[in-house]
């Protein structure tokens, strides 16, 4: 009983991890500008820097 339910709680989590975790994504704004500083991969993992400026009277939200 103690393996089954092992099983189904590694199983859960998986799933949980699988369905809840998302990829960032951004929507343009309005006076915003970025510089990548640094841009390296590391055993599949993305590791970036950037320097990003926001403008007088710029925006981060989306412009419609």
């Amino acid at each position: 009983m103690k393996k089954k339910a092992a099983v189904v709680m590694v199983t859960a989590a998986g799933l949980s991890l699988t369905f809840l975790s998302g990829t960032a994504n951004a929507t343009p704004g309005k006076g915003v500008s970025a510089v990548t500083i640094f841009d390296h991969v590391v055993d599949g993992t993305d590791y970036v820097l950037k320097e990003i400026t926001l403008a007088p009277a710029g925006t981060t939200t989306p412009v419609r």
